[in-house]
């Protein structure tokens, strides 16, 4: 009678050809998923950046351009006049943004510079 099934020495090559696959194709994967991660941060900083452009634009007298000016801005804000979503998640905390922080603003060569306030900065 014949036996059917696999040796241990086909077993044995299976597991090591799955085991070199996964060091070549996981590597590349991680590294893509770390990079999205970091491409949807800029994004949601684009978006937030925008949304209080708009709402600078919209309150003019209260942000002059004077060299040096410095105004924060709550994100609260920027939520209830409708610039900006609640939505918006940090993939670092994997937690929605807390509407509380600021964004910095300011005004350097007759621009409006955005930034992130720091714990602090506002």
């Amino acid at each position: 009678m014949k036996n059917k099934g696999f040796t241990l020495a086909e077993l044995l090559g299976v597991i090591v050809l799955l085991a070199l696959i996964c060091l070549v194709a996981f590597p590349p994967i991680l590294r893509d998923i770390k990079k999205s991660k970091s491409n949807i941060d800029e994004a949601t900083f684009k978006i937030i950046r925008s949304a209080t452009d708009v709402y600078v634009n919209r309150h003019l007298s209260s942000f002059e351009k004077v060299e040096d000016n410095v105004y924060c801005v709550q994100l609260q804000s920027l939520i209830d006049e409708g610039d900006l979503s609640m939505d918006l998640k940090d993939t670092n905390t994997n937690m929605k943004i807390d509407p509380s922080k600021y964004v910095k603003v300011v005004v350097k060569a007759n621009k409006y510079n955005y930034s992130m306030a720091k714990q602090g900065e506002c």
